[in-house]
């Protein structure tokens, strides 16, 4: 879910570039410009203050020194994007054992989309 959110934000600010690697620092060495190379760091140092913004504080520390908004993301990744089987599981028990007794039509099947979409997740 965190991802999804992450990913929805920096689409949002046409930001996604930065951690999918399709914008990389420019270099000088190959003829970059210093207002482009500055106007890179600025926005590298915003979506990384984003990322920072929406994680646990306790895992600032781990991933405070990263270089660039693209190799931050990579490391969270890397480290919690694993899929958890009991997870998996669990909601696929609620899956199977959803009743709507009491729930409106409409509120059942919130319910049941809302379930999926974690599943799927």
């Amino acid at each position: 879910m965190w991802e999804k959110d992450v990913l929805t934000a920096l689409t949002a600010k046409n930001k996604v570039a930065f951690i999918n690697g399709t914008i990389t620092k420019p270099d000088m060495a190959t003829g970059a410009r210093p207002v482009e190379v500055n106007a890179w760091v600025i926005v590298n140092s915003m979506v990384t203050s984003w990322i920072l913004n929406v994680i646990d504080p306790n895992l600032h520390a781990s991933i405070a020194y990263a270089d660039s908004a693209q190799s931050m993301w990579e490391n969270i990744k890397k480290r919690y994007a694993i899929l958890n089987v009991p997870k998996v599981h669990q909601l696929k028990s609620v899956i199977v054992s959803c009743k709507q007794v009491t729930l409106s039509v409409v509120e059942f099947f919130s319910k049941l989309m809302g379930l999926w979409n974690k599943l799927d997740n």
